[in-house]
């Protein structure tokens, strides 16, 4: 990703995090904007469900995980899911983000709440709430 990184690094405004620290994790969260997720390899990649949460736009490789499953499947989002190895197309996504939170576009700020929906359907309640109707579904059958 040092190519991704050397394209941006001299864009005025644009902070890159190696790694979101977990001591800061909610104040860098809170004051991001574009979440980079270069991963090619993920489990389910929570830190893209806790930065859409925070109002943040991921821009991802496609890779399974919540990004095949969730974002995927987004009429909205899924614009910034990338096919890897396309690294020139991950950069054009990040730059196009970052030029509409750069004017305050209109569409920047649909993205949040499209992405904050998002999330919130996977919110520990909403989740808790399927698992307590899978779970009592199950005793039923097994009495």
């Amino acid at each position: 990703m040092q190519w991704v990184y050397d394209k941006i690094r001299d864009i005025r405004n644009i902070e890159i995090y190696p790694h979101l620290p977990i001591n800061e994790y909610s104040r860098l969260l809170s004051e991001s904007h574009i979440l980079l997720f270069p991963s090619r390899y993920e489990s389910f990649g929570l830190v893209i469900l806790d930065a859409m949460a925070s109002g943040v736009i991921p821009v991802a490789f496609n890779v399974r995980g919540v990004v095949r499953d969730v974002l995927l499947n987004d009429k909205v989002l899924s614009d910034y899911i990338i096919d890897y190895p396309n690294i020139k197309l991950f950069i054009k996504k990040i730059l196009e983000l970052y030029n509409l939170w750069n004017r305050s576009n209109d569409k920047f700020k649909e993205l949040i709440l499209e992405a904050c929906k998002l999330a919130n359907e996977y919110s520990w309640n909403n989740v808790g709430i399927l698992w307590a109707k899978v779970l009592g579904k199950l005793l039923k059958e097994t009495h």
